[in-house]
């Protein structure tokens, strides 16, 4: 994997890009994620599956801009 954990220099994000599924959201896992890549992707098929109030609700408050 590109920008592995253990290659990563203090301060900086330990991974380049993620790439996160319906269950990231649905899960509330989420915001565990912050800070762990410079990228974060999804695609609007996921984004749709996210029906859950709880889970949209996460969705809106993201610590990170999806791309």
């Amino acid at each position: 994997m590109d920008g592995a954990a253990s290659s990563a220099s203090a301060g900086e994000a330990p991974y380049r890009h993620l790439v996160l599924d319906t269950n990231v959201f649905v899960t509330g896992i989420a915001t565990l994620l912050r800070n762990l890549a410079t990228r974060y992707w999804t695609i609007p098929e996921v984004l749709a599956e996210v029906r859950d109030e709880h889970a949209r609700a996460a969705l809106a408050t993201l610590p990170f801009k999806l791309d």
